[in-house]
């Protein structure tokens, strides 16, 4: 919990600078640039992540080959993933100019194989419930994220290109080179597969591939359809309307990362009744914080960010609300995928997110940010109603 604390701190931290020092409209910029590879990442996997969870929980000397096989899928995955989207660009980012665009074009053919990489590595890491490890990486990229931010914003030197490759260089190369180091007893970097633990990886994986699809659709379609439908200054204040709903995230989010694991490594009952356990806990906890934050949000916004983005307020109380959902539904998910029944999952988020997708294009048009942040949220109710 104390890292989730100092996690969302960082982030609120590095948060602030940017948004001053970008302002709406560069903030904008640099969430449309990096927001299509945040969504493409879990899509590429395959749901090689998930499965590398649940097998290396259930059997740790699989360890080697389940490392070996992420090593030689992320790149492949990563760059095919890129080709399929990069003719897309110019749909995407019709409101920005082509500089904009070339950026996109290099970020996408960088961050998206070392985001599965970096993934693949993090669900090894809670496969073998290396806890500790785990968030020392957590931690580790928004803080050094943070001081580079720190360095820019002082020096004058922020900007949406030096944030980019600022990203690249932690994210990409930083936080997996001491995952490695975490994964040391099972690193192997060697061109050869198991095809039968192949086999095993894409069959569990392709099952929980329909829920991640049907989960990113829920909780980051409204950024996509946004980035098209607002100008880089709209999408600037939705961002900060999001990043203030989600500090709700903080203990849904602590739990979500040990329940896949913990469910998977015991009988079906005491999972079932851990879980109980944690979403009644969780439930109130989320209440209780978001009744506050709503109150609050006014002064908070004007106070942190400034009075150019006071705009946020209302969609931030709109969604603080959806908040509230999600973070239980997340958590009934992993839940779900530790009792090796991923696709029950799939149902709760495909049905939020075909409630969403309707209703965005039916309130943006009339409410704008406020009319999102209502489609958003009643998309997440309906998920875990449906859970």
């Amino acid at each position: 919990m104390l890292t989730g604390a100092g996690i969302d701190a960082a982030t609120a931290a590095a948060g602030i600078l940017l948004a001053r020092g970008l302002g709406p409209d560069g903030r904008g910029t640099f969430a449309a640039l990096w927001l299509l590879p945040r969504v493409l990442t879990p899509l590429a996997t395959l749901g090689m992540g998930d499965a590398s969870t649940y097998l290396f929980s259930r059997e740790r000397a699989l360890g080697r080959r389940l490392f070996n096989q992420a090593f030689i899928f992320s790149p492949f995955l990563g760059l095919a993933s890129a080709a399929l989207a990069l003719p897309f660009l110019g749909l995407y980012l019709r409101q920005y100019d082509a500089s904009v665009t070339q950026l996109a074009i290099v970020i996408m053919c960088v961050a998206l194989p070392t985001g599965i990489w970096n993934d693949s590595l993090t669900a090894m890491l809670r496969g073998c419930k290396a806890y500790g490890a785990m968030n020392a990486i957590r931690i580790l990229q928004p803080v050094s994220e943070l001081v580079v931010i720190v360095g820019l914003y002082f020096t004058g030197n922020l900007t949406v290109l030096t944030l980019s490759i600022e990203h690249i260089l932690t994210a990409g190369v930083l936080c997996p080179a001491i995952q490695c180091w975490f994964l040391r007893d099972y690193v192997q970097f060697r061109p050869t597969l198991s095809w039968a633990v192949l086999r095993q990886t894409f069959s569990y994986g392709l099952q929980t591939q329909s829920g991640v699809l049907a989960q990113v659709a829920s909780n980051r379609l409204s950024w996509v359809l946004l980035v098209t439908m607002l100008p880089p200054a709209g999408l600037g204040l939705y961002v900060v309307a999001t990043t203030a709903a989600e500090a709700l995230m903080l203990f849904p989010q602590a739990f979500s990362l040990i329940l896949l694991p913990e469910v998977a490594s015991r009988s079906q009952a005491d999972g079932v009744h851990l879980t109980h356990r944690v979403f009644r806990l969780n439930g109130v906890i989320l209440l209780v914080a978001a009744s506050g934050l709503i109150v609050l949000l006014p002064f908070l916004i004007g106070l942190i960010y400034g009075p150019a983005f006071l705009g946020a307020v209302a969609p931030a109380r709109v969604l603080a609300a959806g908040v509230v959902c999600y973070g239980l539904t997340t958590m009934l998910g992993e839940s779900l995928k530790g009792l090796n029944r991923p696709l029950y999952t799939t149902i709760a988020y495909a049905t939020g997110a075909s409630l969403t997708l309707v209703l965005l294009f039916v309130l943006t048009p009339r409410l704008g940010i406020v009319g999102a942040a209502a489609a958003t949220s009643a998309g997440y109710l309906v998920s875990l109603i449906a859970t």
